[in-house]
C-alpha cells in the first residue's frame, strides 16, 4: 500500500481495543457506544469509526451528505421495541456525532449500544 506522500512515516505498534463513549440524542436520551475492535489513538482529540465496519457489523450508516436524507448510524435490535439512531454532523470533510467520555456511574447506569461485534 502506498501512502499519499513519501514523507509519510507509518505508524506502528496501534492498539485495538474495545472502547466506549457516551452519547446524547437529541431527545436528550444517553447511551453508552461500544466500539469493539477500535483502533486506540492516545494522541487524538478524537475518535475514528470505519463506517465499513460498522456496516459489517448490521449497522445502518448514511454517511452521504448529498443523498437527501439526514445523516445517521442506525441498529435495529430485533428484541428491543426501539431502533438506535444516532443522528451525524459534518464539518467540510469530516462527518462526526458529538460524543463524550462517560464516568464510571454512566458506565453502570446508561444502557450500553453495542455497535461493532466481536465475531
Amino acid at each position: 500500500m502506498k501512502p499519499y506522500s513519501d514523507a509519510y512515516e507509518a505508524m506502528v505498534d496501534i492498539s485495538i481495543v474495545q472502547a466506549v463513549t457516551g452519547y446524547t440524542a437529541p431527545d436528550g436520551s444517553q447511551y453508552i457506544l461500544v466500539f469493539n475492535e477500535a483502533i486506540y489513538m492516545p494522541d487524538m482529540d478524537h475518535s475514528l469509526l470505519n463506517p465499513n465496519q460498522l456496516r459489517h457489523c448490521g449497522v445502518d450508516v448514511e454517511d452521504n451528505p448529498y443523498c437527501g436524507r439526514q445523516m445517521i448510524i442506525k441498529k435495529t435490535d430485533p428484541d428491543d421495541d426501539e431502533d438506535f439512531v444516532a443522528i451525524l454532523k459534518s464539518q467540510g470533510t469530516v462527518i462526526y456525532i458529538d460524543t463524550w467520555t462517560p464516568t464510571n456511574e454512566d458506565l453502570n447506569e446508561l444502557p450500553h449500544v453495542v455497535l461493532t461485534s466481536l465475531e
